[in-house]
C-alpha cells in the first residue's frame, strides 16, 4: 500500500472532505471551501459533525493562517462547542494554537474487488431512501457510535432527506423490525469513503458491523475503499481485509464563547 502505488492519502483526505461537506450543503447548512482545506458546520452538538479536513499537505509557515481561516469561520456560526480538524499529513503541534490532539486514527485501504463474507441469515440490510428508515439509521448509528450528546437534539439529529440520492449512501440493518447497525458509503468516482459503522453494544460480537461495512464497501465494488478507523473498529476492519497505511492527525477546537 505504498511506494509508487495510489496517493491514499490525497485520496482519503479529497473523499473524507466531500464527505463532511456533502450533507449540511444539501441541508443548506455551513460550509466553506478553500484550496487547502474544507470545512463544514452542522451547528451540532456532536463534534464530528463540524469538521474541517485538509485536502493537501499543509506549509508549516502557512498553520498560523489555517487556524485563523477555521477559528474566525466556525465562531462565525451559531453553533455551541467544539470542532474538528482532519489531516493525513504530518502537522506541527496545535496545542499552543487552541488545539487539543483528539486522536491518531489510521487510515485503512481495501483493494477493489476484494472478496467479502454474505451477511449473518437473520441480518437484513436496507438501503436508506425515505424517512423512516433515515431514523432508523440515526437511531442505530447514535446509540451504537454512541453519539449521546445529539440525543435529545432536534430532528433530524444528523441528515435528512435532502442529503440523499447522490453520491451518499446510508444502510442500516435490522433483526426482525429493530435497527440494530449502521453504515454509511460516499463515492466520489475514485474511491468509496466509509463511515457511520456502529452496532448497538447489545449485539455485538455477532459480525453486524462487519456485514454492514461490506455493504458500503459493495456500493462500488470496482473502486477501492477508504475509511478512517475508531478502535472498536479497526479489528472488524482488518479481518475485512483492509490494510492500514498511516494515522491522520485528529485536532479539536472549542469554538469562541459569545
Amino acid at each position: 500500500m505504498s511506494g509508487s502505488g495510489p496517493d491514499w492519502l490525497t485520496l482519503s483526505a479529497q473523499n473524507l472532505a466531500r464527505f463532511w461537506t456533502h450533507a449540511p450543503r444539501a441541508m443548506e447548512q455551513r460550509v466553506r471551501e478553500w484550496d487547502d482545506v474544507w470545512a463544514a458546520d452542522a451547528g451540532s452538538p456532536s463534534t464530528y459533525l463540524n469538521s474541517a479536513t485538509l485536502v493537501r499537505p499543509l506549509a508549516e509557515d502557512a498553520v498560523d493562517d489555517l487556524a485563523t481561516r477555521l477559528a474566525t469561520f466556525y465562531d462565525g456560526g451559531a453553533g455551541s462547542g467544539s470542532w474538528m480538524l482532519w489531516s493525513a499529513w504530518p502537522m506541527p503541534d496545535l496545542t499552543d494554537r487552541g488545539f487539543q490532539l483528539a486522536g491518531n486514527p489510521p487510515l485503512m485501504v481495501l483493494p477493489a474487488g476484494a472478496a467479502l463474507l454474505p451477511p449473518p441469515a437473520e441480518l437484513r440490510i436496507v438501503e436508506v431512501g425515505y424517512a423512516r428508515t433515515l431514523r432508523d439509521f440515526e437511531s442505530a448509528f447514535i446509540e451504537g457510535y454512541p453519539m449521546p450528546e445529539v440525543t435529545s437534539a432536534p430532528e433530524p439529529r444528523m441528515y435528512d432527506l435532502r442529503a440523499l440520492g447522490g453520491p451518499l449512501h446510508l444502510f442500516v440493518g435490522y433483526v426482525g423490525d429493530e435497527p440494530v447497525s449502521a453504515s454509511a458509503a460516499y463515492v466520489d468516482g475514485k474511491t468509496v469513503g466509509i463511515y457511520a459503522v456502529a452496532t448497538l453494544p447489545k449485539v455485538r460480537g455477532k459480525g453486524y458491523g462487519a456485514a454492514l461495512t461490506a455493504r458500503a464497501v459493495q456500493t462500488d465494488a470496482t473502486l477501492p475503499a477508504v475509511l478512517q478507523a475508531s478502535d472498536d473498529g479497526q479489528p472488524v476492519y482488518l479481518r475485512l481485509g483492509f490494510q492500514i497505511v498511516v494515522r491522520y492527525a485528529l485536532w479539536m477546537r472549542q469554538r469562541a464563547q459569545m
